[in-house]
């Protein structure tokens, strides 16, 4: 729908074109797009009118000032010719991709209003001529090209096209050519809804000629080869029918459907976007009595109230950014990549299994892995063989082809099989000096001119020695940015190898600077920051999640921190305070969170309200404060070490939900049912995770998700399984429906438990046994009720001291530049503290900063 458009001579272009000094100055792409015209031919007694810009299809036509006048003139001739029937068509490959959204930025409230009047009024005039007219949909069709065609009596749609969609809500307005009212009307209220709201707020859906033949939006699915001869074939046989095609209508309670996508809707963008609610009201307007005409004044009021609001401004200005000058985006070099025909991958973790699974599939070349771990690599092999067995259970490739690709990767724990790789991305854990040691040991086992990458989230790339940063975001499967780190000694030639490699690989390549954090990471910890300062001053955590989903973000910050990682969200923290102690001061929540314990820190009684956590500016740094803090433990035995979410549903017992001292001893949460996922593979834990993050992808699970009503449930990971908690047994049933939906969905063998019942009492699940031994305790759940916790400069002096524990028959819970051992009782971990050098607490508390001279924590931990 362009706010520029004229109907009928006189005044009304200069209404609707402002000067340039009365628009507001948004950065605009540099590309002038090549005009569009409605151009007549005569086939027979059909009219056939063609959209053509005069270009290829590498140029898609667009509705702009000239294209609707173009249309104006032609339409006298339509209205008074002799013509049997009119058939619409596009250029070779496109239909129609819409208005001109570069005339948006700016426009006022009158322009809006105007330019869909006269949208109207022009579409209008083809609704209303006097014999059969058809749309010949040959391929792209979005936005006003699917509101022209939908003025036609009746659309063929071609089989090679790719792209039919309204995409307006995604820009934050709504159809206004005519689109809310005439796609109900023709496939009802479901598909409606779905078509115009839900596929365009999931990043911009679009249907395939197919799909959008089956849902009803064309009448006939035809062949590319002969597709405007049985188009005007088509046209002819309507002209000779007595009666012109009319809309399909559906027996559905419009209302209940309303009221469901209403309900999915604060979900996911909870009442933030006003678009895609104000849609959902047109579409039930234009099934439950409006006239067209009615519906057209009403879609007119609804783009006049969008356009110029800041919501679509501000996402006009994000397309413009993202979709169109992103084609041609500043920093990429000129230089010519190198020819890619081997990749090298330094490390086999989960991060590094995920990558590796993404460039075979993607690319198709050998990928050898190398890890200093054998059973690390047996795992990454196991997860790539299980991916590609995935794809061929579901059709998307045969026996032979997966047996091909699993071919194509090696794996060893030295760099023998790096011989002939063009590039090296390295995907170890987040340690400077062991990355550095890494692309020393790199370089001299490659060719000189193979590009050394790193994948790290935070890190000064030059620092490490590697020729250029590529950083993927966890799902690597479902992101689509990759942040490309540019150093001071960064050749061009890799910086153009680094950007073909991301967008070989159907990813989108941003340049940034080789600055701490690089940006998203900078921005998502200022987030995070704010967030966790608030709970530290004791929030409610289900108030600073409902804060930020006010902004509609698609997940809360405690899911997201989940999906992220405690230790790499608070290992960015610690890099960005290291180089900003000022503005990115330390978390002593998100270091417990990081430790295994879901602890908050909570400082003091000073809860924010939601208003105060959006406006708040991340809290200026703070000295931590030195010694030991007495800190609340939940005691939750099987859920120790992986509920790491600040759950949305706490609740306090007590009415007035202040949190004094006495309160927040009594914390507890209201989570009391949950279920198990057993899954084959680690990996299938984290896609499955991701796609609760993000979005279902089963029908029958959308359909259950719906029964939940909006509810939103807490997932934790440990390893390979999942844990979903609810606050009751039908919930949990329901969570239960979902999760087996999805499992299919996805090709997933996993065992899901019936739900479990936490006996508060007991201070167990249902389904485990009752007084269980300490020692039983460690053996099921893998902790000790006292633990020692042991700091070093390093993890290298890290894991010497845990294998010297090891030896001693200790046993060593976590290690990374600390080591955590079990005890079985405080005398033990006190006795080990002091040959240590370190003291055991009064009372054993958690020590939660030792001071320099003592580095040393002991744990109270679930014997206490």
């Amino acid at each position: 729908m362009p706010v520029t458009a004229r109907c009928s001579p006189g005044p009304c272009w200069d209404t609707l074109c402002p000067p340039a000094s009365h628009r507001r100055r948004h950065p605009r792409s540099p590309r002038t797009l090549p005009e569009t015209e409605f151009k007549l031919a005569r086939a027979g007694d059909v009219a056939l009118v063609t959209i053509d810009n005069g270009e290829d299809h590498t140029k898609p036509t667009f509705f702009g000032r000239v294209a609707l006048e173009s249309l104006e003139r032609l339409l006298p001739e339509l209205e008074d010719g002799d013509w049997a029937a009119l058939v619409i068509t596009g250029k070779p490959f496109v239909f129609a991709a819409g208005a001109d959204v570069t005339q948006f930025p700016g426009a006022t409230r009158e322009l809006a209003l105007e330019g869909s009047r006269a949208g109207h009024e022009l579409f209008g005039r083809i609704r209303a001529l006097p014999y059969p007219t058809v749309a010949a949909v040959n391929g792209a069709c979005l936005g006003g090209g699917v509101e022209l065609a939908l003025h036609c009596d009746a659309r063929t749609i071609s089989t090679g096209a790719r792209h039919f969609a309204c995409p307006e809500c995604f820009l934050g307005i709504v159809p206004a050519w005519g689109g809310t009212q005439l796609v109900p009307r023709l496939v009802g209220a479901e598909t409606a809804v779905k078509f115009i709201v839900e596929n365009a707020m999931r990043q911009n859906r679009m249907l395939t000629g197919p799909q959008a033949f089956e849902l009803g939006f064309a009448d006939r699915l035809l062949e590319p080869a002969e597709f405007l001869d049985d188009s005007l074939a088509f046209a002819r046989e309507l002209a000779a029918s007595p009666s012109r095609a009319g809309a399909r209508h559906r027996d559905e309670s419009v209302t209940e459907v309303i009221r469901k996508a209403r309900s999915r809707l604060d979900g996911q963008v909870h009442g933030a976007a006003p678009a895609p609610y104000r849609a959902l009201e047109l579409i039930e307007g234009a099934l439950s009595g409006w006239s067209l005409e009615e519906g057209y004044r009403a879609e007119e009021e609804a783009v006049a109230d969008l356009l110029p609001g800041r919501e679509a401004q501000a996402s006009l200005y994000a397309f413009d950014l993202v979709e169109r000058r992103a084609k041609n985006p500043p920093g990429r070099p000129q230089a010519e990549p190198r020819r890619l025909e081997k990749i090298g991958l330094v490390g086999a973790g989960l991060m590094a299994a995920q990558l590796a699974t993404l460039f075979l599939r993607r690319l198709e070349l050998p990928i050898a892995i190398r890890d200093v771990s054998e059973e690390a690599l047996q795992t990454a092999r196991a997860s790539i063989d299980s991916d590609l067995a995935e794809q061929v259970a579901k059709g998307r490739y045969d026996e032979g082809k997966a047996r091909f690709l699993a071919s194509l990767v090696s794996t060893s724990t030295t760099y023998d099989d790096f011989t002939g790789c063009d590039l090296v991305l390295e995907a170890v854990f987040e340690e400077l000096d062991v990355k550095r040691e890494v692309f020393e040991e790199v370089r001299e086992r490659v060719a000189a001119g193979c590009v050394l990458a790193t994948n790290t989230s935070s890190l000064s790339v030059a620092e490490m020695g590697a020729d250029v940063g590529i950083h993927f975001f966890n799902p690597v499967a479902l992101l689509p940015l990759v942040e490309l780190v540019r150093t001071d000694d960064t050749t061009d030639e890799a910086l153009a190898t680094a950007w073909a490699f991301a967008e070989r690989l159907r990813k989108r390549p941003v340049l940034v600077r080789d600055a701490p954090a690089f940006v998203v990471n900078r921005v998502l910890t200022r987030l995070m920051r704010v967030v966790l300062d608030a709970l530290e001053h004791g929030t409610m955590p289900d108030d600073a999640d409902e804060a930020i989903l006010e902004l509609g973000l698609p997940m809360a910050p405690s899911v997201l921190l989940q999906m992220v990682g405690p230790r790499v969200a608070n290992h960015v923290l610690e890099t960005l305070h290291a180089a900003y102690p000022d503005r990115f001061p330390l978390s002593q929540t998100l270091q417990n969170y990081a430790d295994g314990n879901g602890e908050i820190a909570v400082t003091d009684n000073d809860p924010r309200t939601q208003e105060q956590i959006l406006e708040r500016d991340p809290p200026p740094a703070r000295r931590r404060r030195r010694g030991r803090g007495r800190r609340r433990r939940h005691r939750r035995p099987a859920r120790r070490g992986l509920a790491i979410l600040a759950r949305r549903d706490h609740q306090v017992p007590r009415s007035d939900r202040q949190i004094g001292e006495d309160v927040r001893q009594d914390l507890r949460m209201s989570d009391d049912w949950r279920i198990r996922i057993e899954l084959p593979e680690e990996h299938h834990a984290g896609t499955l995770l991701g796609r609760f993050g993000l979005e279902l992808t089963s029908d029958e699970g959308r359909r259950l998700a719906e029964e939940l009503e909006g509810r939103r449930l807490a997932v934790s990971q440990d390893e390979n399984d999942l844990f979903v908690y609810a606050s009751s047994q039908t919930q949990a049933e329901q969570a239960r429906g979902i999760v087996e939906a999805e499992l299919a969905e996805e090709g997933i063998q996993g065992k899901v438990s019936q739900p479990e019942r936490w006996l508060h009492d007991e201070e167990r699940w249902s389904n485990e046994p009752p007084d269980e031994t300490w020692e039983e305790e460690e053996v099921e759940h893998g902790h000790a009720p006292w633990e020692v916790r042991v700091e070093r400069p390093s993890h290298h002096e890290a894991s010497k001291l845990a294998d010297e524990l090891e030896q001693e028959g200790y046993r060593v819970i976590r290690r990374f530049r600390y080591v955590i051992v079990g005890t079985a009782s405080k005398e033990e971990a006190e006795a080990l503290a002091r040959r240590l050098h370190g003291e055991a607490e009064p009372g054993g508390e958690l020590v939660w900063e030792a001071t320099p001279q003592n580095p040393f924590a002991i744990f109270g931990g679930l014997g206490v």
